[in-house]
């Protein structure tokens, strides 16, 4: 996404930068920088994308049918335990997390 794209969607929402910054949880000055160019980056460029592009914030294999919508703050639980266990993506982790309930219940 550009930094048009990211002003023109919190222009359009009526947005001043510090109540959208708010909204993604985030500093004032990284929405005044991304507005300016910088590129986005962790949980908040994955909720700028679900919000400006209308991306999944988490699809199984690409299916958009699979689709599970998820808060900032979860992106950002889900981020931070994949990091500390070294899982390579979000989507291996809930996998994990799938596969090992399976198992616990015994299928």
């Amino acid at each position: 996404m550009t930094a048009e794209q990211i002003r023109t969607y919190r222009e359009s929402k009526g947005l001043t930068q510090s109540q959208f910054a708010s909204m993604l949880r985030v500093s004032p000055t990284a929405v005044t920088q991304w507005e300016k160019g910088q590129t986005p980056s962790g949980p908040a460029s994955l909720l700028l994308e679900h919000l400006i592009e209308n991306a999944p914030l988490f699809s199984c294999q690409g299916d958009t049918e699979g689709d599970l919508p998820l808060t900032l703050h979860e992106w950002e639980t889900l981020e931070r335990l994949r990091q500390a266990l070294g899982f390579p993506s979000v989507r291996e982790y809930v996998l994990h997390l799938i596969r090992r309930g399976m198992k616990m219940e015994g299928c």
